[in-house]
């Protein structure tokens, strides 16, 4: 596995590829911010088009750019940012709690 900042790659036997990527959120109704690591993996389906299956701590989990539910109040209002731009996001964000960062 070669580090390249906060993404990781591994070539694995088959038709995939896993990145590992982590994601920073803040939350806009509670203000609650925190990341999470997803290993991320590129298939190639029938077609030859690329399609990824997002998994957490093991666990085949929703992309992280769909839908993101808040792990403190439940609200959807959630904004995403690489780890990298976090420091970014606290800025555009003053009033968010930092509890996991």
């Amino acid at each position: 596995m070669t580090d390249i900042g906060n993404t990781q790659r591994k070539t694995a036997p088959g038709a995939f590829e896993t990145v590992r990527e982590v994601y920073g959120f803040a939350c806009l109704h509670c203000g609650y911010a925190w990341k999470q690591t997803y290993d991320i993996e590129q298939h190639i389906d029938r077609d030859n088009k690329p399609f990824f299956i997002y998994y957490t701590n093991g666990e085949r989990v929703p992309s992280p750019l769909s839908m993101v539910t808040c792990v403190n109040c439940d609200e959807h209002k959630v904004r995403v940012a690489r780890a990298d731009q976090i420091s970014a996001m606290r800025s555009a964000f003053p009033f968010t709690q930092d509890r996991r960062f």
